[in-house]
């Protein structure tokens, strides 16, 4: 499929211009969206996404939290230690943005 942008010239794929209204969105559907269609406005009275929580390396998926409108997470889980790790807790302060990070963002 093939379509005109704005000024009439041929383009590889079907362009849509204009704006949307919906009642409630996701983050990552707006992503998919404006990454798809840059020339389309999406407006929405609630927007919801979701905050995952891994394990110190990053690999296990431990919870996730289902945010509303930009709240903050609310898991207020300390991370348990595997028996196989190098290294012991001596105190836990926090979760981290980054994998394997020693401090809390």
């Amino acid at each position: 499929m093939r379509g005109l942008d704005q000024n009439g010239n041929n383009v590889d794929t079907a362009q849509l211009f204009g704006s949307i209204h919906v009642q409630n969105a996701t983050g990552s559907l707006l992503a998919q969206i404006g990454n798809r269609y840059p020339d389309v406005t999406i407006t929405y009275d609630s927007i919801t996404s979701n905050l995952f929580y891994y394990d110190f390396y990053g690999n296990t998926l431990l919870h996730t939290d289902i945010i509303e409108n930009g709240a903050n997470g609310s898991w207020g889980a300390t991370p348990s230690q595997s028996a196989n790790d190098q290294y012991t807790f001596t105190r836990f302060v926090g979760w981290s943005l980054s994998p394997e990070s020693f401090t809390a963002d």
